[in-house]
């Protein structure tokens, strides 16, 4: 096995909710930048073609590792859709689902619609990546579902959306009458005018951390609004 320097360090040990998934990842490293993950995969002939080439290579890592080099990241730059489907996504999804069930957490997306469109799933995700908490797992799952699967060239799976998440339509929301889409974009504007506000109070800490998610989340809840109400009208 061929680690880059400093990947020894790593906090690698698996968390208690992470026990039962005994699946592994390989992670390829960059060849400049021995830090720099280029690629997670578990097909074992993608690795001897990466050592190959001479990249640092991880083999055999626990998929709790996927919490750490994940960060900040877009999941389809870093994997194949097979590797995705077959191991990243349940590992994920179960993660997440454990994390709910221990945890009195709010995600900052509690469902996303199956037929959300993928311009606007990225979007979302580009909000959750940058710190991968736990209780956004879920959505983090979905939203990347929807753009693998129009990248791979099939429907998402919908055995990785959560119940709430399967019973919303983004195009039902927005096949309402246009003064009810007016409305909408009305409200989320009152919505971050509240949360600007409470941000910029005199509270806690925690309080101002997610009125600022919720004010980042309205925003971009805002834009698609909009671009769907100027496509209705166009």
């Amino acid at each position: 096995m061929v680690r880059p320097a400093g990947f020894g360090d790593l906090p690698l040990a698996r968390h208690p909710r992470d026990l039962e998934l005994d699946d592994y990842i390989h992670v390829v490293f960059d060849l400049d930048y021995p830090n720099h993950v280029n690629r997670l995969t578990t097909d074992d002939d993608e690795v001897v073609e990466a050592l190959r080439r001479g990249l640092p290579v991880a083999n055999h890592q626990p998929l709790a590792v996927l919490l750490l080099v994940m960060k900040g990241r877009m999941p389809w730059e870093l994997m194949s859709d097979r590797t995705w489907r077959t191991v990243v996504a349940p590992a994920l999804q179960v993660v997440g689902e454990r994390h709910q069930a221990e945890k009195d957490e709010k995600a900052l997306w509690d469902g996303i619609p199956v037929d959300l469109p993928a311009p606007f799933a990225d979007k979302r995700l580009k909000l959750l990546i940058d710190e991968y908490r736990p209780e956004d797992l879920l959505a983090i799952v979905e939203l990347t579902e929807i753009v693998m699967s129009l990248q791979a060239g099939r429907d998402p799976d919908e055995e990785l959306f959560r119940e709430r998440s399967l019973s919303m339509s983004w195009k039902r929301g927005m096949g309402a009458e246009e003064d009810g889409v007016h409305l909408s974009i009305q409200y989320n504007l009152e919505l971050q005018e509240k949360y600007h506000a409470i941000e910029g109070g005199s509270v806690s800490q925690e309080q101002r951390q997610f009125a600022l998610r919720m004010c980042n989340r309205l925003e971009v809840e805002q834009r698609e609004l909009v671009i769907a109400l100027s496509r209705d009208s166009a």
